[in-house]
């Protein structure tokens, strides 16, 4: 699945603007999300993300929840026909959720990760920077990756910053 996945991004997106990644092996804290999954084509990506979102952001100011981070996305299935993924913020404690809308936990451990920056939709460089490395060091994936979209939707596309993780084992 995990090649699938690298095959799936590397045939489906664009170059990135800049080869240049440095990639770190960090310790992530567990952190609580409020998250809106959902899943369809991957041409149809940016769109589906901007739904979801829009779901949780309605969902987080109904229910007066304060956002404690940046935007996630993270990929639960991916085949080239079907992309599965919640997309979300983080919270400072788990809130009451219902329906569509979830509490998620990205679990506390080790994890690789990159900054990408350029488009959002230019990350490929990015993901193989981070395939690389986790083949050089013998690692495991230990779960799905995700992104946090760093920049503001409002910073040109060419310096917008992506971090990309993927969590191992």
């Amino acid at each position: 699945m995990t090649k699938l996945i690298f095959f799936v991004l590397a045939v489906c997106l664009p170059l990135a603007a800049s080869a240049d990644y440095k990639v770190e092996e960090v310790k992530l804290k567990k952190q609580i999300f409020v998250t809106r999954a959902l899943e369809g084509k991957p041409e149809h990506a940016g769109k589906l993300i901007a739904e979801a979102m829009g779901e949780v952001h309605t969902f987080m100011k109904e229910h007066d929840i304060k956002a404690a981070g940046k935007p996630i996305v993270r990929t639960l299935e991916w085949s080239p026909a079907n992309w599965k993924f919640e997309a979300g913020l983080p919270v400072a404690k788990k809130p009451k959720v219902s329906g569509k809308i979830q509490a998620t936990v990205l679990p506390a451990g080790r994890a690789l990760k990159t900054i990408h920056t350029g488009p959002q939709d230019t990350t490929k460089e990015a993901f193989t920077a981070l395939s690389k490395e986790l083949t050089a060091k013998k690692l495991e994936k230990a779960g799905p990756h995700w992104v946090v979209y760093v920049s503001d939707p409002s910073v040109k596309r060419e310096e917008q910053k992506t971090e990309v993780y993927f969590p191992v084992k």
